[in-house]
């Protein structure tokens, strides 16, 4: 009975759902972004003023800076620097020696360097400062970068820019010349001493190099006299050449080897012989008397099978066929074992070469027996060939010892050459490079910028940065004091809240109605119920259309009517469950307004009450209460029975939720409850249940698989949200149904 939608592939149907969730997400928080927007903009505005007030506490920064020259401006300099004389042979040549420009940048701001500036600045005593405070403020505020000319294409200039920021100018203008003295300090005796270094290295190294060149001089000539060869290592070649041809000729002849095996192996599988049963097999086969016999006895017992066939076991006929086959067994044997005795065969009884061998047979024995004797031959020369192999090794065995020595004293000894040569080239360079003029230059001493007075001219602070970080933190801690207050209340607060928080489409909302509410609520006992019965059909009906007199609110209610009947047309909607997750979210009221609206329609309708501990429907509309659904569940009650009548309400009837005795208790899901069902759907066009909250009744599941679906409501700025959420998932996770979801609106916004 429940309405089908067309099926949809599942991967589809999960990327829309997804699609859909992320789409309601963005719109959840966009709308708690707009309704807590003045909480946002007065945080983020405050925090903001308080950014601005602290970025104007902070004091000016005063920047100072240098130039250095590092390197000669005119080509002629250039082409006279003795670096570039020593190191072209006398051939100068302007861009072979250029000064490695980003390596010294790196260098010159490198912790290195400005640890041993701020070293410097503590002994000298320009600063009340920590050494590792005054490191940390170089590291942020030094800065060295290559000046650059031209307003279109820049070209990079020789010069050196160093710049330095503080908030005192006489720290910057301190920094700055120790700074200077520094650098300089680092193109001069830094440079010249590590010439120094390098040249006094090299002399030490100088007479070991050729204290042990000589020596492996020496112990060359003493190998070359004492096994008097020219050359060992062409003869250790030859002989090494002579093992290698013995090794790929055995190699060459495993594979024949191989081959052969593999074939032997075949025909040895196919005929189930050895080697020497082959023999016999042969033998036995190629004897014309043993072949002749065989021949007989075929015969003879083809006979005997065609003579008992027809004749009896003790005819003279079978017995004389019995007889000669007999003797042909017999002549057969001792022929086999004639031939056997001869050729030295011994054989095992009842063996398979003692059967007859047909030609294929025979052609594959005398494979198995040409195989086996290759073979043979070929393991004999693999033998004659590795004896070969290793009387080759063993002579050559002293050659690659000697070769190996050999090589590794001509290696270590033209090594040392090399090395040798080199240092004495570097010596000579290293002092043509000591004599050079110094190649930095200060053009431009450390200074503050300062104004006609002659004061330094300080920066006024960066207020942007502190000014957005508190914007930021505002902005940041506005959005989650707005998630944690809208959490915290934990209701919908909109009604485009309710479907997207719990997935399901909306299909009505209810407006607030003043004379609903002043309808009368109250309670009565069992006993009134009859009076109440009794009272005049005008009055009772006036109670019930007390809401559908305010226009809309009847409209949201023929709205809702209009959408499920076009939404659920095939097949149409037949049985309806109305729940909430909440007490007090008004399902009793939209259940009976829904109802009036379908008879509105023209549709026949019945309005359940299922609510077993507090029915309030028959209080509403003045009816009676002793016998309803539970009584129809217990005690076989016929349901025309229980049905009753409202007075002034056409096409409309109502059954209460009845009495409960302790001798049998009512259930939802029970199997009398799903053939109700089906028995009303039958007489009704719509039968509308006024069922109990999700949360209340553990058998609605059951219920509403019987149904067609489960309407659900939620209260704007009353139901709880996360219990809502909570609620739906666990019933969808169990496949059961919902239409959609009703938003109603108990109290004016």
């Amino acid at each position: 009975m429940r309405a089908k939608l067309p099926a949809i592939q599942s991967e589809t149907l999960e990327d829309i759902e997804a699609q859909e969730n992320k789409t309601s997400l963005y719109r959840i928080y966009w709308r708690m972004l707009l309704r807590k927007s003045w909480l946002i903009v007065t945080l983020t505005t405050l925090a903001t003023i308080a950014g601005a007030i602290w970025s104007s506490l902070d004091p000016s920064s005063y920047t100072g800076n240098f130039y250095l020259l590092v390197e000669p401006i005119t080509s002629a300099s250039k082409l006279t620097n003795p670096t570039t004389i020593a190191r072209t042979d006398g051939n100068p040549r302007t861009d072979l020696f250029s000064l490695d420009y980003p390596t010294n940048l790196a260098f010159l701001q490198s912790p290195g360097m400005t640890y041993q500036i701020a070293q410097d600045i503590q002994e000298q005593g320009k600063t009340d400062k920590s050494l590792p405070e005054v490191w940390s403020e170089l590291r942020e505020g030094l800065s060295v970068d290559r000046i650059q000319v031209g307003n279109t294409s820049r070209q990079d200039t020789k010069i050196f820019a160093v710049t330095y920021s503080g908030t005192n100018p006489e720290e910057v203008q301190s920094i700055l010349e120790i700074a200077a003295d520094t650098f300089m300090a680092y193109s001069a005796d830094d440079r010249q001493t590590s010439i120094e270094a390098g040249v006094k290295f090299i002399n030490q190294q100088i007479p070991t190099l050729e204290k042990r060149l000589d020596q492996l001089n020496s112990r060359l000539q003493g190998m070359q006299q004492k096994y008097n060869l020219l050359d060992p290592i062409v003869k250790g070649q030859e002989i090494l050449k002579q093992a290698r041809d013995y090794t790929q000729q055995i190699t060459n002849l495993q594979i024949q080897l191989t081959a052969k095996r593999t074939l032997y192996n075949l025909l040895n599988q196919q005929l189930q012989l050895s080697p020497q049963e082959a023999l016999a097999a042969s033998a036995l086969s190629q004897d014309p008397a043993r072949t002749s016999l065989m021949s007989q006895l075929q015969e003879a017992e083809n006979q005997l099978a065609s003579v008992t066939a027809i004749f009896t076991p003790n005819s003279p006929q079978v017995q004389d066929l019995r007889e000669r086959r007999d003797n042909l067994k017999q002549l057969l044997q001792e022929k086999t074992q004639t031939i056997l005795g001869q050729n030295a065969f011994n054989l095992v009884p009842n063996s398979s070469v003692l059967a007859y061998q047909d030609s294929t047979r025979m052609s594959l024995i005398g494979q198995l027996l040409q195989t086996a004797n290759e073979v043979e031959v070929l393991e004999e020369q693999k033998r004659g060939l590795q004896a070969a192999q290793s009387q080759a090794k063993q002579s050559a065995k002293i050659y690659p010892a000697v070769i190996n020595q050999y090589s590794e004293l001509a290696r270590q000894a033209q090594l040392t050459q090399q090395i040798l040569d080199n240092l004495l080239v570097q010596r000579e360079t290293l002092k043509v490079e000591s004599s050079q003029d110094l190649p930095w230059q200060l053009i431009s001493k450390p200074q503050i910028p300062q104004n006609a007075e002659g004061l330094p001219i300080g920066e006024p602070p960066t207020r942007v940065k502190k000014i957005g970080v508190g914007m930021a933190g505002g902005l940041l801690s506005s959005v989650l004091l707005a998630l944690l207050l809208e959490k915290r209340r934990n209701i919908f607060y909109q009604v485009e809240d309710i479907p997207d928080h719990l997935d399901l489409p909306l299909v009505g909302d209810i407006p607030y109605c003043e004379r609903l509410h002043q309808l009368d609520e109250s309670s009565v006992d069992d006993e009134e119920e009859e009076s109440l019965a009794e009272h005049s059909s005008e009055q009772s009906s006036l109670a019930v259309l007390n809401g559908l007199s305010d226009p809309d609110f009847a409209d949201a209610f023929e709205m809702i009517q209009t959408d499920l009947s076009l939404l659920y047309s095939d097949p149409p909607l037949r049985s309806i469950i109305i729940s909430s997750s909440d007490p007090g979210d008004g399902q009793t009221t939209i259940a009976l307004n829904l109802a009036i609206a379908a008879t509105n329609a023209g549709r026949r309708v019945l309005l359940v009450d299922t609510h077993w501990e507090q029915p309030q429907l028959h209080q509403w509309l003045h009816l009676s209460n002793h016998k309803g659904l539970a009584n129809l569940l217990t005690d076989g009650s016929k349901p025309e029975e229980m049905i009753q009548a409202i007075p002034n309400l056409e096409n409309i009837d109502f059954l209460s939720a009845g009495t409960q005795t302790p001798q049998g208790r009512s259930r939802l899901g029970s199997t009398q409850m799903e053939s109700l069902i089906k028995d009303l759907e039958k007489h009704y066009d719509l039968v509308i249940y006024d069922a109990p909250h999700l949360t209340d009744a553990g058998d609605l599941g059951l219920m509403a698989l019987n149904c067609d679906g489960i309407l659900l409501v939620a209260a704007v700025k009353q139901t709880a949200q996360s219990w809502a959420k909570r609620t739906v998932k666990k019933f969808k996770s169990l496949n059961i149904p919902f239409l959609g979801v009703i938003a109603n609106r108990p109290n004016p916004s």
